[in-house]
């Protein structure tokens, strides 16, 4: 049996499993109140910021718990780490921090950029 090193989480762990339900789910939550939120809101209230907030956390979470998922690569369990970071950073890494830059916060002008910045929302979809 292998000993595999510390901090890395194999792909068929519980942990993972229950991870990706939770992001698979938040993500289905966008899926669904975005396109809503961006036709007919008009201002944010304190809510919806919290929820924007503590979603872009729990893809922020994500993004750091990417560099110790384990993966599969033709059949052959890749847990190095170093090969686990170069694969991530090489695949969705930058799109994945751009979903999570909060262009709400950052532009404030609410009455010329109200708009634009909703439809900035529509990135963590991808």
């Amino acid at each position: 049996m292998k000993k595999y090193r510390y901090f890395v989480i194999l792909p068929d762990d519980h942990f993972k499993v229950i991870w990706e339900l939770i992001t698979t789910f938040f993500l289905i939550f966008l899926f669904f109140v975005s396109p809503y939120r961006l036709a007919f809101s008009v201002e944010d209230t304190l809510p919806w910021i919290i929820v924007d907030e503590f979603i872009d956390f729990v893809f922020l979470c994500d993004i750091i718990l990417n560099f110790f998922f384990a993966y599969y690569d033709k059949f052959v369990l890749i847990d190095k780490r170093t090969k686990i970071a170069c694969n991530y950073m090489k695949s969705w890494f930058l799109i994945d921090c751009v979903c999570i830059i909060p262009f709400n916060l950052i532009i404030t002008d609410s009455a010329n950029y109200g708009k634009l910045v909703r439809l900035t929302r529509i990135s963590k979809l991808y």
